[in-house]
C-alpha cells in the first residue's frame, strides 16, 4: 500500500542490516533444531555467507530442504543445489519477481527498466556507466541515467557512493538479477546458466569458512565467561591433573608484537585475579579439518610468550591452552606435553560446553 499510488516514496525507511555471521549461524541451528534436520557448523556457515545474513533466505534455504525431503544438509554442493533451486524457482524466485515487476510497473519508461537493470549487473563490483546501457537498449543516455536512478530509489542498485550507482552487496539479489539477464536478455540455455550459477557458489568457500572460524571463537569466549572456579577433569585438557577453570575478569581478544616485530593476533585472552596477581589464559582456536602439527604448537608458544611479555608476567602466570576440532598430531602432542599446554579436541569442548549449559556443541572437523 506504502510502495504505489501518491504515498510513493513519502515516507523515510529504516535498512535492517544482514544478522551478524554469529546470529545467522544460531538461526540456522534453531531452524535445524526445529524441522530435525542435521546440518554441520561448515556447511551452516557455507549457507549462511551465501544468504548474505537475510534470515528471509536463510528460512527459504531450510525450507527448500525440507520439501525435497532431506534429513541432513551434508555439504556444501547440497547447500548450492538448494540456492540455486530457490533462486530459479523458490520462494526467493517468487519474492523477488513479484517485486521486480512491482517496480518495473511503476518506473518502466519505453519499457526498458528491466532491460537497463539487467545490463547493469554485467559491471559486477564496478561503477555502472550508463552509456555502454544507453547504446544496447537503443535509449538516450539521459533516460538511461534516469532509470538508473529510479531503480535506486526502489532498493535495485546500491547508492553508497552517492551518485557513484553499483550492484547491490546482497549475494541473492546479485545472482538472481545475473541469472535472469542469462535468460532474458542473452536467452543462454537453462543448462548453461545452471552449470555457472554453481561454479560461482562453489567460490565462497574462504568466506564461510572464515564465519564459522568467528563463530567456534565466539563460542568458547562466551564458555570462559562461564568459568565458575570449579575444577574439571584433566583429560578435558590432555593432562592428567585436574584444571581449575577460574572466574574470569575480563575476557578478550588482542594483537601483540611476535618475534620478528610480527603482529599477531591471540585468539582469546582471559585475566582472572587471586591475591593481588593477574594470571592470563591464552586461548588459540582452530576449526580445522587436518591437525595440528608441531610448527603450529611453537608459533603458538611464542605468541604466548609475547602476551606474557606485553603484560609483564613471569611464564607461570600464563596459562596456555590450544584448541583444533581436527586434533592434533603425535610430534604435537609431545610438544605440548613438554611444554605445559593443555589442549582440546571438538568432544572435549563438547564436553565442557554441555557442563556449562551451552547446548550448542562443536562437532569434529574431520
Amino acid at each position: 500500500m506504502l510502495g504505489t499510488g501518491a504515498l510513493f516514496g513519502r515516507f523515510r525507511y529504516i535498512e535492517f542490516p544482514p544478522l551478524e555471521d554469529i546470529f545467522g549461524l544460531e538461526l540456522v541451528d534453531r531452524l535445524a533444531h526445529k524441522h530435525h534436520l542435521a546440518i554441520t557448523e561448515p556447511v551452516a556457515g557455507h549457507l549462511v555467507v551465501r544468504c548474505g545474513g537475510n534470515p528471509f533466505y536463510i528460512n527459504c534455504v531450510i525450507s527448500q530442504a525440507i520439501e525435497q525431503g532431506l534429513g541432513a544438509i551434508s555439504d556444501e554442493a547440497r547447500v548450492r543445489i538448494l540456492n540455486h533451486a530457490e533462486i530459479s524457482h523458490g520462494a526467493i524466485w517468487r519474492d523477488w519477481s513479484s517485486q521486480l515487476q512491482r517496480y518495473f510497473e511503476q518506473i518502466n519508461s519505453h519499457f526498458i527498466a528491466k532491460r537497463v537493470l539487467f545490463h547493469a549487473a554485467q559491471f559486477g563490483d564496478e561503477i555502472i556507466e550508463p552509456e555502454p546501457i544507453a547504446a544496447e537498449v537503443g535509449r538516450p543516455v539521459t533516460e538511461v541515467q534516469r532509470v538508473l536512478h529510479q531503480l535506486a530509489f526502489a532498493d535495485m542498485i546500491d547508492t553508497t557512493g552517492g551518485y557513484m550507482l553499483r550492484n547491490l552487496k546482497d549475494p541473492v539479489p546479485r545472482e538472481f538479477i545475473r541469472v535472469q539477464y542469462q535468460l532474458d536478455v542473452a536467452k543462454q540455455p537453462f543448462t548453461k546458466v545452471l552449470r555457472e550459477l554453481q561454479a560461482q557458489l562453489a567460490r565462497w568457500k574462504r568466506k564461510y569458512a572464515d564465519a564459522v572460524g568467528e563463530w567456534v571463537e565466539a563460542r568458547i569466549t562466551a564458555l570462559m565467561n562461564r568459568f565458575d572456579g570449579r575444577c574439571a577433569a584433566g583429560r578435558l585438557f590432555g593432562v592428567e591433573e585436574e584444571i581449575g577453570l577460574p572466574r574470569f575478569a575480563e575476557v578478550y581478544d588482542t594483537v601483540v608484537k611476535g618475534p620478528g616485530d610480527r603482529m599477531r593476533q591471540a585468539d582469546v585472552v582471559a585475566s582472572c585475579w587471586r591475591g593481588g596477581q593477574e594470571t592470563l589464559w591464552v586461548v588459540e582456536i582452530k576449526h580445522w579439518t587436518r591437525r595440528v602439527d608441531t610448527a603450529i604448537v611453537q608459533e603458538f608458544a611464542d605468541l604466548c610468550r609475547a602476551v606474557g611479555d606485553e603484560a609483564r608476567l613471569p611464564p607461570e602466570r600464563v596459562v596456555k591452552w590450544l584448541v583444533n576440532a581436527g586434533g592434533f598430531t603425535e610430534g604435537a602432542l609431545a610438544a605440548m606435553a613438554e611444554a605445559g599446554i593443555p589442549h582440546s579436541g571438538a568432544a572435549e569442548i563438547n564436553e565442557l560446553l554441555r557442563g556449562f549449559g551451552l547446548n550448542r556443541l562443536l562437532r569434529s572437523a574431520t
